[in-house]
């Protein structure tokens, strides 16, 4: 939660503030280069959220068998003498080492999912690049395009890029702390066992 609001929000909040202001600036200027340079951020964070639902089931798998671990773990330490005395421990080893196999696959699940989108994001933002140069070409053929404008729009454009190239990364964190947050609020949520009034006592035998 500490990192949530220190960390995470601030830095998505700069990440998008930055390249806002500098886009409002080179709208004024040339607001078709603007567009151009715009082009392909919709596709981007189309991809982003398309992945998102893969993403989180892929780390809702992955809190399920470290849950699955602890709970063998604490079974496995609890029972070991029990175990060994009758010759089990093995068995229950062979259990845990396969369940450590299985998160070993879950967060390979997570780190699929969440880098192929992160990505493909930068992929789509990257890509705006190519869309300004053929938008610039265009123009300059066609002589609609000043140098000083160009000037312009080559050195800006990296400066609103580079910021929305780390907003994925943020996403995908706030993504993972909101999970976390869940967990969280759905452990305060388990409703407190009353205590009775009187307490019972326990009689002897006979």
């Amino acid at each position: 939660i500490e990192n949530l609001f220190t960390h995470v929000v601030a830095e998505l909040l700069a990440a998008l503030a930055v390249p806002l202001l500098f886009m409002l600036v080179l709208m004024f200027v040339d607001w078709r280069l603007t567009l151009a340079l715009l082009a392909t951020l919709p596709l981007a964070f189309s991809a982003l959220n398309g992945m998102r639902r893969f993403f989180l089931a892929a780390a809702r798998r992955k809190q399920h068998s470290f849950m699955q671990a602890a709970g063998l773990l604490v079974e496995f330490i609890a029972g070991l003498r029990t175990l060994r005395l009758f010759n089990r421990a093995a068995a229950w080893q062979a259990r845990l080492d396969a369940q450590f196999s299985q998160i070993e696959r879950d967060s390979l699940g997570v780190e699929v999912w969440g880098g192929s989108a992160i990505q493909l994001y930068r992929l789509g933002v990257d890509a705006s690049l190519v869309v300004l140069l053929i938008a610039a070409g265009w123009l300059a053929n066609a002589g609609q395009l000043s140098v000083l404008t160009w000037l312009l729009f080559a050195l800006v454009a990296p400066r609103v890029l580079d910021p929305l190239l780390d907003v994925a990364a943020y996403l995908s964190e706030l993504r993972g702390l909101a999970q976390a947050q869940a967990r969280l609020q759905a452990l305060l949520d388990i409703p407190v066992m009353d205590e009775p009034l009187k307490s019972a006592v326990l009689s002897g035998p006979g």
